[in-house]
């Protein structure tokens, strides 16, 4: 027969995998979406240059280095910036 310590230790190997397992997949995913980030930077933008009379539009977005990168045109002008996938933070330059 078996030893009971042997037996009692693959339960707990195999009780702690399926506990890591589950953890993992469980785990809310904090973040935005490329759309939402690019939602939320617009609306900041906008916000922001409003007083100038003039708004910003949405040209693209793609994610580059860890953050989403902002393709945005005002007026006849293109720029980006760059907001962090959590969107905390919004910057011009990386």
């Amino acid at each position: 027969m078996p030893n009971k310590n042997i037996i009692l230790a693959l339960v707990f190997v195999a009780g702690l995998a399926l506990g890591a397992g589950g953890f993992y997949l469980y785990q809310p995913q904090d973040g935005l979406s490329p759309a939402r980030a690019g939602e939320v930077a617009m609306e900041f933008i906008n916000k922001a240059i409003e007083k100038d009379n003039v708004t910003a539009s949405l040209v693209g977005i793609t994610e580059e280095s860890g953050v989403f990168k902002v393709n945005l045109k005002i007026e006849e002008n293109d720029y980006n910036s760059f907001i962090t996938k959590d969107g905390k933070y919004l910057f011009s330059t990386a």
